[in-house]
């Protein structure tokens, strides 16, 4: 029934308006082990004239760990099908790593559990900064849920991750809401006040709420801080100034590239 009433909806939206964006819809453990699961959402989109890009499916990570051979066997069908595949959960099971390395997906949603919620988190946000820069290295976009501050959402930019979900932007909402909502999506954010004097303690750098993440968001000019090992750079965090002119990567402009690795190679010497 959700399923259906999902596509009627894009169904009517592709149909009026020219920008539509996708809606994901949860495919539960008991539906993935239907043998003919793939072949009834392909036959929905099918029914109703929508891409199958608009259609994303989430699948669980703790569903995918149940039977791996099974699930992966039938990711592998709806992506050739040309169906979008998040897995949702990211990290509330037991062998993520391993899942990340052995399943095809186009989207990781992070379990809210890594999401600092309140003081000195630094742990949490290190171990969210680095799955996020791991699936940075695999070129899986990420998408956080559970967002709820400012604070958190600005932590997220710094870090590489540029899609959020939370209450920080939408309580769920009816339909003529969120329709409403989209026709006015390109709303201008609200500027923060920033104290002119901030001093950087490199020892906080990986915390939302040190001066460092202060002087991130401060900063109007491209701004990002480095770490150079083994002759790998790699970017720890960012300002919103550096993702808009670089992209969330960062580094994909081989120029910068070349002229950052020629510089800390000198200094090496």
């Amino acid at each position: 029934y959700m399923w259906e009433s999902v596509c009627k909806l894009l169904s009517k939206w592709y149909k009026t308006q020219d920008n539509v964006f996708p809606v994901s819809v949860n495919i539960s453990r008991i539906s993935m082990y239907n043998p003919m699961i793939v072949e009834q959402i392909d036959g929905l989109t099918e029914k109703y004239g929508i891409p199958k890009r608009l259609l994303e499916l989430e699948i669980t990570e703790s569903a995918y760990m149940s039977n791996p051979d099974l699930m992966k066997d039938t990711i592998k069908k709806f992506r050739d099908k040309g169906f979008v595949i998040l897995m949702d959960d990211f990290g509330s099971g037991y062998s993520s790593l391993n899942t990340l390395k052995d399943i095809d997906v186009d989207i990781l949603k992070i379990d809210m559990k890594f999401l600092p919620t309140g003081h000195n988190n630094v742990k949490s946000e290190k171990i969210l900064a680095s799955v996020a820069r791991m699936a940075g290295w695999l070129g899986i976009p990420v998408v956080v849920e559970g967002v709820e501050t400012k604070e958190q959402k600005d932590f997220l930019e710094s870090i590489g991750c540029t899609y959020v979900q939370g209450y920080y932007y939408a309580r769920p909402m009816p339909v003529e809401e969120y329709e409403k909502l989209i026709k006015d999506h390109n709303k201008v954010e609200e500027k923060e006040d920033i104290p002119e004097d901030v001093l950087i303690d490199l020892e906080e750098i990986w915390s939302s709420e040190s001066s460092a993440g202060m002087l991130l968001r401060s900063v109007s000019v491209p701004f990002a801080v480095l770490e150079y090992e083994n002759s790998q750079i790699d970017i720890l965090r960012m300002n919103k100034a550096f993702s808009s002119k670089h992209g969330s990567k960062g580094f994909d402009s081989f120029l910068i590239y070349k002229e950052m690795y020629k510089l800390l190679t000198a200094l090496d010497e």
